[in-house]
């Protein structure tokens, strides 16, 4: 079974996460499989890729498979910073798609779209701070170019979730949707007066408007000093210890 599926259609390109066996989280594989239809999508000529899933135990995706984990490094290291890289880079629009619940890497997945309508049982959890991962400053420039800065502390502090209502005013979602059926019906929409309009243009748009949300001043002390924080976190024999409680709990239940 491909855990990421691919379809290039009339200038959409559809890419559907479909590890339904793992609630759809992402292996490293399914990050670059993500990547590439990205890529791919440009070569092809495409106007707008939707990404969606096949939801799996009312999840739209879980984030990154902890499965894979075997060390702290691979914390920092995920390819999944670089399908965010890819995501935001694309001139071409990102829309996903999303329906149930949607976790930890997958949010930051949406931070890094476009558009993101969902249906109404959809929620958002980021759980980050249960172990204490640090993100940098430019994880957390996405966040707050998109969201309010008080729902994102809530997200954060708490690792707690917020439902679909509490996402469209914080500036998660551009709508949501009573079912399945009205959400693909306006996702559609969407796509069409996209490929209405100018692709040079679009793209322009999408460039200025991303340098814009993400240009933060902050001097280079700060920044150094902010960086050293993080790093001190990560190599810290807490979270260390923290990191190797999770592997072998994991492990155990295999």
């Amino acid at each position: 079974m491909d855990k990421i599926l691919c379809q290039h259609d009339d200038k959409i390109t559809t890419i559907t996460i479909n590890n339904g066996d793992k609630r759809n989280a992402f292996d490293s594989e399914m990050s670059k499989a993500v990547t590439q239809f990205i890529h791919e999508a440009k070569r092809k000529k495409q106007r707008v890729i939707v990404l969606k899933a096949n939801i799996s135990h009312g999840i739209f995706s879980a984030g990154h498979d902890l499965n894979e984990l075997t060390s702290v490094d691979e914390i920092t290291n995920d390819p999944m910073f670089e399908m965010f890289d890819a995501m935001t880079a694309s001139p071409l629009p990102i829309i996903a798609q999303v329906e149930g619940a949607v976790y930890a890497g997958a949010l930051h997945m949406l931070m890094v779209c476009d558009m993101v309508y969902a249906t109404n049982d959809s929620k958002v959890i980021i759980t980050a701070n249960k172990m204490g991962v640090p993100f940098s400053l430019r994880n957390y420039q996405n966040w707050l170019s998109v969201m309010s800065i008080h729902k994102a502390k809530e997200l954060f502090f708490t690792a707690g979730s917020i439902d679909a209502m509490d996402a469209y005013h914080a500036g998660i979602f551009n709508a949501i949707f009573s079912d399945g059926t009205s959400l693909s019906a306006r996702v559609d929409e969407v796509c069409q007066a996209i490929i209405s309009c100018c692709a040079e243009g679009v793209a322009n748009s999408k460039l200025q408007l991303n340098v814009l949300a993400n240009d933060v001043t902050i001097n280079y002390d700060e920044a150094v000093a902010i960086e050293e924080s993080r790093h001190k976190i990560l190599n810290s024999p807490q979270f260390t210890k923290r990191v190797e409680a999770l592997i072998a709990k994991i492990h155990h239940k295999k």
